[in-house]
């Protein structure tokens, strides 16, 4: 009999010889197990730094966002487009008996039609209702009001058996804005050759002049955790409005140059240090025109450009009525010469008149101060393939968002707020909504039984989606909102069955690549196991010889595999931990500053499974060549090797 013991130091004896065979077979192996276990520690680490930094912000609270579904189909239902009709002729109609009256000409074909016709593409013709006509918008708005949006009293009633905890709602500003123009006065100036601040939500995505297309009024218990240390949502002494702005358009309100792509994790730490500590310093203002005042401007700028052009021109002749630019910032547009005769004024008069009977406002501009409360990170505008940077950098994205958010009751404070936010789900206007749960398992059930989320490419131009959903009794799309806890445990379950499937597979080639080395050096070993068994070793004896030197096998390219593993999790994370540090800081508005992201963890479970399956692949390997060895001859092994 073979003691376990003396049958070890056969086993580590045999380890010491063939040592270029074992070499490449301990790195060929590991290699394939050093994957997994770098993936292990940095997906573990990942997981584990956005969950650390979660606790700060909405971290802690469960929270579901829910968008009413809405039906865009009445844009070219007949009874919508000829109801437009009619109301476009009962507004042409009255436009003819308003300008016979005041005696000035009216051209009904200058009118753009409520109802717009185009071609198909396969000869035939479809019509379409024009939301930009004063009769296309009174259409939509009888329209919903006859058919409302999903709105809260129906989120009361499908969240009621879940036990919310409390509901919040926002708005976004509607990116149909009527020709109201709004502007961020940077230094104090009005700027009249950049105006896409103003007609609608297309414009930049950062800096300032992102302010129309992301500014947004939000419920005060969603923005309370992401406010800077001493601040408050409070409208101040002064008048001005609380908001949480963009990073790069706190920037450019201190007047910093922003810094380098190139800069370093540190630099860009230091500049968030600085900019929390001088952005509640900050007042700006934003001028606000409506249609009639932009379009004066828009007029006073187009003559201006056009008598530069002209003024080495003989024959040319200065307008009788010219607009000038405003003398202050958000000021009124002057008139800078009027030679018209007494006919022409009165004939104005009564086309102003005329205009305003029709919806017209007089020309009106004001600014209005607002003071920077909390800083969010700008939307990542990356281009490009997709790299790991950029992956680990979507783990740390903001749970509020990247818009310019100011609280909900301002709405109630200044009427002009309340003015721009109207309600229209056609203009891009219609609430946000928002439930809180007391425990994530409620706020899991909610989505999962309440959620209608539509694929629009499985619906016919002719099809109501929303009408699907409300089949269902679905009203809402809902989605996890503010902490990522749901998506992480989600990411979490996902990896573990990738990382067991992915295990297993890497176990049966590892064997089979364990298999020719084992194979080879029991082949090897065949009179060495005749003379054993020749002494009176028995079968069993032998085999844990080898069995040893398997699981000895398994345990050196386990720890080769670790090792690998853990190196280029380090090297991960020396490269990225300190930009995700600072883009986790700015996401979360972390109040420890030198918290930090780090991109590796110590699961155990994956470490005990990997080495498991690192061994069970080297017993796997062992099994057949030892079974194929223990039945041969041993007489004939001992005659053959001689």
């Amino acid at each position: 009999m073979i003691r376990v013991y003396d049958a070890t130091m056969l086993a580590l004896t045999k380890l010491r010889t063939r040592k270029v065979r074992l070499a490449i077979t301990i790195i060929v192996s590991g290699l394939l197990f050093s994957g997994l276990a770098g993936a292990s520690f940095i997906i573990r680490g990942a997981i584990n730094g956005v969950t650390d930094f979660n606790r700060e912000g909405l971290g802690n609270r469960y929270i579901t966002q829910e968008y009413g579904q809405a039906s865009f189909t009445f844009t070219s239902d007949e009874t919508v487009l000829n109801r437009a009709v009619a109301i476009q002729k009962d507004l042409v109609a009255r436009k003819k008996a308003a300008a016979k009256d005041l005696d000035i000409p009216y051209d009904p074909s200058t009118e753009m039609p409520a109802v717009q016709e185009f071609d198909t593409g396969g000869g035939g013709k479809a019509r379409s209702l024009n939301f930009s006509t004063p009769a296309g918008r009174q259409t939509i708005a009888e329209y919903e009001a006859a058919h409302p949006v999903p709105g809260q009293t129906d989120l009361d009633h499908i969240a009621k058996p879940y036990k919310p905890k409390a509901f919040y709602v926002s708005r976004q500003l509607p990116y149909d804005l009527g020709g109201t123009r709004l502007q961020v006065l940077k230094n104090g100036q009005e700027s009249f050759d950049q105006q896409q601040g103003g007609k609608g939500m297309f414009g930049p995505t950062s800096g300032t002049d992102s302010f129309v297309s992301s500014w947004s009024v939000m419920s005060t218990d969603l923005l309370k955790p992401f406010i800077l240390p001493g601040q408050n949502l409070a409208q101040g002494a002064d008048g001005s409005a609380p908001i949480i702005v963009p990073r790069s358009a706190a920037e450019q309100l201190l007047q910093l140059k922003q810094l380098p792509a190139s800069a370093s994790a540190k630099a860009r730490l230091d500049r968030t240090k600085e900019i929390r500590a001088k952005a509640p310093s900050v007042r700006f203002s934003v001028c606000y025109r409506n249609s009639t005042s932009a379009s004066l401007l828009d007029q006073a700028i187009a003559t201006k450009a056009e008598m530069d052009k002209n003024k080495n021109t003989k024959d040319y002749q200065k307008p009788s009525l010219v607009y000038g630019l405003p003398t202050e910032p958000c000021g009124a547009v002057p008139i800078i010469r009027d030679v018209r005769t007494y006919d022409e004024k009165i004939l104005a008069q009564h086309q102003t008149q005329f205009n305003q009977m029709f919806g017209e406002e007089a020309p009106q501009q004001q600014t209005v101060s607002f003071r920077i409360v909390g800083i969010v990170p700008d939307i990542d505008s990356s281009t490009g393939a997709i790299g790991v940077g950029q992956i680990m950098r979507s783990l740390v994205t903001s749970s509020l968002g990247s818009n310019w958010y100011m609280p909900i009751d301002q709405l109630s404070i200044n009427p002009l707020f309340a003015k721009l936010f109207t309600i229209s789900v056609a203009t891009g206007g219609a609430p946000t909504y928002y439930t809180e749960f007391k425990t994530a398992a409620d706020a899991k059930r909610f989505i999962e039984k309440e959620n209608c989320d539509l694929d629009y490419s499985h619906f016919g131009p002719n099809q109501d989606p929303l009408a699907y959903c409300l089949a269902k009794n679905k009203p809402f799309t809902v989605t996890a909102y503010g902490n990522n806890s749901l998506a992480l445990e989600s990411a979490s379950r996902t990896f573990a069955k990738f990382f067991k499937l992915a295990a297993l597979a890497v176990s049966v080639i590892a064997a089979v690549i364990m298999m020719g080395t084992v194979g080879r050096m029991i082949a090897d070993s065949r009179r060495e196991t005749a003379v054993f068994r020749a002494i009176g070793a028995k079968k069993l004896d032998i085999a844990q010889i080898y069995i040893i030197y398997a699981i000895c096998l398994s345990l050196l390219i386990a720890g080769f595999a670790l090792t690998i593993g853990f190196v280029g999790a380090s090297l991960a994370n020396h490269h990225y931990s300190s930009d995700l540090t600072v883009q986790a800081i700015n996401a979360f508005n972390a109040t420890n500053l030198n918290k930090t992201f780090t991109l590796y963890a110590f699961y155990w479970p994956d470490i005990l499974l990997l080495v498991g399956l690192s061994v069970t692949a080297g017993l796997l390997s062992a099994a057949f060549p030892l079974l194929r060895n223990l039945r041969r001859n041993p007489i004939r092994d001992m005659r053959d090797d001689t």
